[in-house]
């Protein structure tokens, strides 16, 4: 439960603002310390994406992929296909595992 909270008062302190592009750190209406997304070291940006999701869309992209090869019916592509279908499948039972 601290973890979480820790997290949560790190996002705070990431939190920006997109509409407003400028050079100066301000605060907020909140009052916190607004940081601007080129000043955030790499390790902090990736803070903002869920490693999941980016499973999820490279499965998508093999299934989607490998579908288009199976759908022009050439036997050395549509192994192919197959082969793409197959390791899309694979990654999103491996996304299962965010739920465990």
């Amino acid at each position: 439960m601290k973890n979480i909270k820790k997290q949560n008062q790190k996002f705070k302190q990431l939190k920006m603002n997109f509409s407003e592009r400028s050079d100066t750190v301000g605060l907020d209406s909140n009052g916190e310390e607004e940081i601007e997304w080129g000043e955030l070291t790499f390790g902090d940006k990736m803070k903002m994406f869920n490693e999941w999701s980016i499973v999820i869309i490279i499965a998508n992209l093999f299934h989607i992929v490998g579908t288009v090869f199976l759908i022009l019916n050439s036997s050395a592509i549509s192994k192919n296909g197959a082969f793409l279908i197959g390791f899309g499948t694979f990654f999103i039972w491996t996304s299962i595992m965010r739920y465990f």
